[in-house]
């Protein structure tokens, strides 16, 4: 690899510093300016949590090769449901096997190959010793849309610097740099693409993190401008996968710490608990499972696909696994020639998990959580609504043994076909049977009144039920709109509106997009 200079290495670091400091201290501008009416920056992707505006770029980087004389700069604003440990763990890539399953988990079927030329010294130490910084070099070449219409390949050298801040601030800086290699020539079918992104996750008020991305890219080429917006490169493509991307990750590094293939045991398929079929769960063969060791279903003639996990080499079904599809390199111990870098082989992995595997690496995401519940008071409201039950079942069970029996009949004051006929929330409350044998029987004010002797004082028992059920009916509801954008009664009042006050189906796509973007106030 060519050498860096102590005067370039220098330049790099101050470059690097200058985009992050310039990316903090105006981040609140560059929003404003995207949303302020009149502004050069356009509304381009409205969607849950997250906006993307546009501008034309001020001047092209190379207009001699550049693919149009009107390039973009895409700024995106967004929400996610994560952390700054996770995003950490997901982004940061010190070497070239790891790079290379980012960015295959990332590009997915764009990606090509990459490779990490050289690590510089960090400008600065790290504020937090578990979440180390990164700054080096690196290189990725990427298939573009419309490769089968002709579309050549991309590839590009730039600097990556991943720091972690005051405030619990993570910023991305990727900046491509044409001095370290010189470009392929232009009969190899590959042209170098220029790359300036800022990435920043700040920490919001509301408990998720906020994103801000403002990215830079010039695929130079004679390919339209249309593939060079649509690349995966472009943050927004990627924005969903980041919450999902730290996890993934885990799952790979728990499996190569644990040993590659089939049948071996990791650390974390060792943490499980012992049982007769755990232990001779590597050496049987998956087709001979008459089962699946996840859900308990019976392979059958329509359902017979089965799978095996790589961590813990449990079989599973279809509905229980999750595949998981990466490329590294096929010889990792052949070094690369800087002439080959283009051309490196390439193997494609795939990899399956079990949902037991998942879920654990899932155990400290926070976005899996539909309902954040304080952390305080939980376990002393728990307990004190079981000891509330449990002195309201003793309470009765002591008045149901010294009470009179009561027979229960049809014939009695409320055997009414119409009262029999109620809803539950109408009916009296149902009382347990004598310690005798004697079966149940329905409470009547009297009995209800004998109760309230039998029980004096205890009145808030039934009042602490009343709000217990009331707390249960708020959670569920707060469930079902975080699952679905609306409560019950919403889609009760929706489905009821005439057809002739409903918007237009414009207005109305348009107005349910808009309020779907979650704004924090400070």
């Amino acid at each position: 690899m060519p050498a860096i200079t102590g005067f370039m290495e220098h330049e790099y670091k101050t470059l690097v510093n200058e985009i992050v400091r310039d990316a903090i201290d105006h981040r609140e501008d560059w929003i404003d300016d995207a949303r302020q009416d009149g502004s050069a920056w356009k509304l381009t992707v409205n969607k849950r949590n997250m906006q993307v505006f546009r501008k034309k770029h001020a001047e092209s980087v190379s207009p001699s090769t550049s693919s149009s004389s009107s390039l973009y700069t895409f700024l995106t604003v967004g929400y996610l449901s994560t952390t700054i440990d996770d995003l950490h763990a997901a982004l940061h890539a010190p070497t070239s096997h790891d790079d290379q399953i980012l960015h295959s988990l990332v590009l997915e079927n764009e990606f090509l190959t990459s490779h990490v030329l050289q690590t510089l010294r960090d400008p600065r130490p790290s504020l937090d010793p578990q979440l180390p910084d990164y700054f080096g070099i690196k290189y990725i070449k990427l298939r573009m849309p419309g490769s089968r219409l002709g579309v050549h390949p991309r590839d590009s050298v730039y600097l990556e610097y991943l720091t972690l801040r005051e405030d619990k601030v993570l910023v991305r800086v990727v900046y491509s740099i044409d001095d370290y290699l010189s470009p392929p020539s232009a009969t190899g079918g590959v042209y170098r693409a220029t790359l300036r992104d800022v990435w920043l996750f700040v920490p919001a008020p509301n408990g998720k993190i906020q994103v801000v991305a403002k990215t830079f890219h010039d695929m130079k080429g004679s390919s339209p401008k249309y593939f060079s917006d649509q690349s995966a490169l472009s943050f927004w493509r990627v924005y969903d996968k980041l919450t999902s991307l730290s996890y993934v990750r885990r799952l790979l590094s728990v499996k190569e710490a644990g040993g590659v293939g089939r049948g071996s045991m990791s650390s974390l398929a060792r943490s499980m608990p012992i049982t007769r079929s755990s232990i001779h769960r590597a050496t049987v063969q998956s087709t001979s499972r008459s089962h699946c060791e996840c859900c308990r279903r019976k392979f059958t003639l329509f359902h017979s696909k089965r799978y095996t996990c790589h961590n813990c080499s449990m079989t599973m079904c279809s509905n229980c696994h999750l595949r998981v599809q990466y490329s590294v390199q096929t010889d990792e111990d052949d070094a690369i020639s800087i002439e080959k870098l283009h051309a490196t082989p390439m193997t494609t992995h795939y990899d399956d998990f079990c949902l037991a595997c998942i879920h654990r690496s899932k155990e400290t995401f926070k976005d899996f959580d539909k309902v954040d519940t304080p952390a305080q008071d939980v376990e002393a409201w728990e307990a004190a609504q079981a000891e509330a039950h449990k002195a309201h079942a003793a309470k009765l069970k002591q008045a149901a043994t010294n009470a009179k029996p009561v027979k229960t009949t049809y014939t009695d004051d409320r055997g009414s076909e119409f009262e029999l006929r109620l809803s539950k929330e109408d009916q009296t409350p149902v009382m347990e049977g004598h310690m005798d044998g004697g079966s149940g029987h329905h409470a009547t004010p009297e009995r209800i009144s004998e109760l309230h002797e039998a029980c004096p004082g205890d009145e808030h028992v039934f009042e602490e039920m009343r709000k217990s059920i009331a707390i249960q009916e708020s959670i569920l509801s707060a469930m079902r709109a975080s699952w679905h954008g609306h409560t019950e009664q919403e889609k009760y009042v929706q489905t009821r509106q005439s057809a002739q006050f409903k918007p237009r189906r414009s207005e109305y796509n348009f107005d349910r997009d808009s309020d779907r973007f979650e704004e924090v106030v400070e």
